[in-house]
């Protein structure tokens, strides 16, 4: 029997873009919501504090003489963002010294360029995921005492809001860079000679990898073109913060003007995360609607 391809290809982008979480029933008054549809988002996390607000804040809880300074409590708290940090210095300097040394030994390479890259560009992306995560638990700890606390739980911003795009952060970017420096790697050497079970190997994950990377950079290519077609889209907010039970009213704003040819459609969708473990038993943040209303408008 033949795979409907398109039918699995069409659930699965539903599944991956939440239009399977179009019309849940709002939960009952103090009751647990009745349906969960799990949504594959990024979890959203609290407005990381300014540099300066971080240090200030780790400042004050290193020199705290109460439980709140025990060194278990602190690394709880600021472990995982200390960790990655003591690992990527390494990292670095392995990096460095190869961009120093091997060069001059191998004079007219580009591997010892490409290798020592590699190397320090690991150690700054790992260092760098351990910044944010210092600065994520500072605004954890913030967050209790803070007059606004709907900056607890998302980094709003009062003016509107804009699609997700992960490729804008700074690790992001240093993340693509690294993976294709990877693929320079193995493309260079599928050009070293070898024997006939090493060829195959190399070319197989060659192969792999080289599909990744095209993919990447289609994607990059999709949204420039997506860009300079419609412009930076966003939601204006008509005013912020907004509460549980008064009126929501937002503007979409596009960049470019837009030839609208079919009803356009509006899904609201209220979703909580909740803390659960995954199956090598880590905990992870997994976002679930537990409510969506979808609302179409035709074009006017």
């Amino acid at each position: 029997m033949p795979i409907p391809w398109r039918k699995v290809f069409a659930e699965a982008r539903a599944e991956l873009s939440g239009d399977v979480a179009t019309d849940i029933p709002a939960p009952p008054a103090g009751g647990a919501p009745r349906n969960r549809v799990r949504l594959f988002i990024t979890p959203r996390a609290p407005a990381p504090s300014s540099g300066r607000g971080a240090l200030a804040r780790i400042a004050r809880d290193f020199s705290d003489r109460s439980e709140r300074g025990d060194p278990r409590a602190l690394f709880a708290k600021y472990g995982g963002g200390f960790l990655p940090m003591a690992i990527g210095v390494p990292f670095m300097a392995a990096g460095v010294a190869i961009l120093i040394l091997l060069p001059g030994q191998a004079p007219r390479q580009i591997l010892p360029y490409v290798f020592g890259a590699i190397f320090a560009l690991a150690g700054l992306l790992v260092f760098s995921m351990g910044i944010s995560a210092l600065r994520a638990a500072a605004a954890a700890a913030q967050g209790d005492r803070q007059t606004e606390p709907w900056r607890s739980d998302n980094a709003w911003d009062p003016r509107g809001a804009r699609p997700d795009a992960p490729g804008r952060s700074f690790t992001g970017c240093l993340g693509g860079v690294l993976f294709l420096l990877l693929i320079g790697v193995f493309n260079v050497l599928w050009t070293v000679r070898k024997d006939i079970s090493a060829l195959v190997v190399v070319t197989v994950i060659l192969v792999i990898f080289d599909a990744l990377g095209l993919l990447m950079l289609g994607s990059i290519l999709v949204a420039v073109l997506q860009r300079v077609r419609a412009g930076s889209a966003r939601l204006s907010w008509r005013k912020f913060p907004f509460f549980t039970g008064e009126r929501f009213e937002v503007s979409f704003v596009c960049g470019r003007p837009l030839h609208v040819t079919g009803p356009v459609r509006a899904t609201l969708r209220c979703f909580e995360q909740a803390l659960e473990e995954d199956a090598s038993g880590r905990p992870e943040v997994h976002p679930y609607a537990i409510y969506a209303r979808s609302s179409p408008r035709r074009a006017g």
